[in-house]
């Protein structure tokens, strides 16, 4: 390790004065460059101080040249640091192809990020050889620390609108030729023409109270793209795998699943079973039963399942994806809790968080949340929850960028006329109508959803 470090480490010092050259004759390509190099990525401190000059004269609305910088380095006594106005004019004087700016700059950063990259692993190195209590976590943790480095690219977020309007072109386009499905269809042709399918990116909140059948929901349309041959990841912190397995085959069986689990099927319902078991066995889907998971570990074994998914390909020659992650308990996962902070404030922390990782790993991610008890105290003979009744957090629905809620009014009306009938509302929808609602039928004995008759069953796949 002593060798190790005495190496010098990875640094462009001709790039760096390059980069710094051309602010100093043209100060106006300042803005090519500045949402890609920050100054910690220079490795030369006295290059560092005249970038951050050369970024506070531009806030400022001042002219960036050599005797602004000057100025500004000696009013700040650091002016002496970075070499006198001498090294200022060095500089000046080493005038790169300014073109080539944006190249220098990329340079500057790629090779900070490898001094990121070895910094980090010194650092895991050093506490590997100390003690570690929790391996896993100390191994998520240093994946999180590469992801980091490895997500900080050279990518700008500006794009002029011309570039961007081919892309909703074809989502126009494709929501024409799939009658509004511009995601992945679920199968479940009302529900994906309400929504669009499913989308990734998205946090998408499926809530009810207790015995609605929100986990047997998200089951349903997790089988639904497996079966299509999607990859599809499960997280259930409240029920074992086997648990999960059992219901998706029992689901995919028509079987009840109370008779699976106590062994009390005929011959012929043993046999569908035996037939859904063969059936799930094959499909794309990776169970979890950590209980309490951290967004950490969340975000880490979501990618390694898109590593793994992306290895496996399809009869058409593509690799397959991984457009659904499904958590089955959002207030049953671990956000970060500071020191004085309530349940409510954790609980934000994870709806934020899991749309973060929405968006960082490009899946459509579905978290299962319970409902306070509001929706059984009110004195409205509407017991159809709303988004005030959403448990601990009204940051959930803030986070979320779909909210949906299932409703059974035989769970409370035991005479109602909707019998076997589930209602899905849409209380919120970043692009659709909020609390429209579709019917949909479900099964309990096997808690499986599906199309009511006379839904049209025409809908794209995706």
């Amino acid at each position: 390790m002593s060798n190790l470090d005495a190496r010098t480490p990875p640094q462009d010092l001709d790039a760096e004065a390059s980069v710094l050259s051309a602010i100093l004759n043209e100060p106006e390509r300042l803005d090519a460059i500045v949402d890609m190099l920050r100054p910690e990525h220079f490795y030369s401190e006295s290059n560092r101080r005249i970038y951050e000059a050369a970024l506070d004269l531009s806030g400022r609305g001042q002219p960036i040249d050599v005797v602004s910088v000057a100025g500004l380095l000696r009013d700040r006594g650091r002016l002496d640091q970075v070499g006198g106005s001498s090294y200022l004019r060095e500089i000046l004087d080493a005038v790169p192809f300014v073109l080539h700016l944006e190249n220098y700059a990329r340079r500057v950063r790629d090779k900070a990020r490898l001094r990121n990259l070895i910094a980090a692993s010194q650092r895991l190195a050093a506490e590997a050889y100390g003690a570690v209590e929790d391996v896993g976590a100390f191994l998520d943790s240093a994946e999180q620390a590469v992801f980091e480095i490895a997500r900080d690219t050279v990518t700008s977020s500006v794009h002029r609108v011309s570039a961007v309007t081919t892309a909703v072109w074809d989502q126009l386009e494709l929501a024409r030729s799939r009658h509004g499905v511009t995601g992945v269809a679920t199968g479940l042709v009302d529900f994906d023409r309400l929504t669009g399918g499913v989308h990734r990116k998205q946090l998408t909140v499926v809530a009810a109270r207790t015995s609605m059948g929100k986990t047997a929901f998200v089951t349903d349309v997790a089988l639904r793209l497996a079966d299509m041959g999607f990859g599809v990841a499960f997280f259930s912190p409240e029920m074992t795998k086997e648990e999960v397995v059992m219901r998706g085959a029992c689901s995919l069986a028509r079987v009840n699943i109370a008779g699976a689990v106590r062994n009390a099927l005929n011959d012929f319902d043993r046999g569908e079973l035996y037939d859904g078991m063969s059936r799930i066995h094959r499909m794309p889907i990776w169970v979890d039963d950590t209980p309490n998971p951290s967004l950490l570990e969340l975000r880490a074994k979501i990618r390694r399942i898109k590593v793994e998914c992306a290895k496996e390909t399809l009869e058409d020659g593509r690799s397959r994806s991984l457009p659904l992650v499904i958590v089955d308990g959002l207030q049953l996962c671990k956000g970060v809790r500071a020191k004085g902070m309530s349940r409510e404030e954790e609980v934000a922390s994870i709806a934020r968080g899991l749309k973060v990782i929405a968006k960082e790993c490009d899946v459509a991610l579905w978290a299962v949340a319970q409902l306070s008890r509001a929706v059984e105290i009110r004195n409205a003979k509407d017991n159809r929850p709303r988004l005030s009744d959403l448990r601990e957090s009204g940051e959930i629905e803030q986070s979320a960028d779909n909210v949906l809620f299932l409703y059974r009014d035989e769970y409370y009306d035991p005479d109602s006329a909707d019998k076997g009938i589930a209602e899905l509302i849409a209380a919120k929808q970043r692009n659709g109508p909020r609390n429209a609602a579709v019917k949909l039928a479900f099964t309990a004995a096997c808690t499986r959803f599906d199309n009511l008759a006379g839904s049209h069953h025409d809908a794209g796949a995706a």
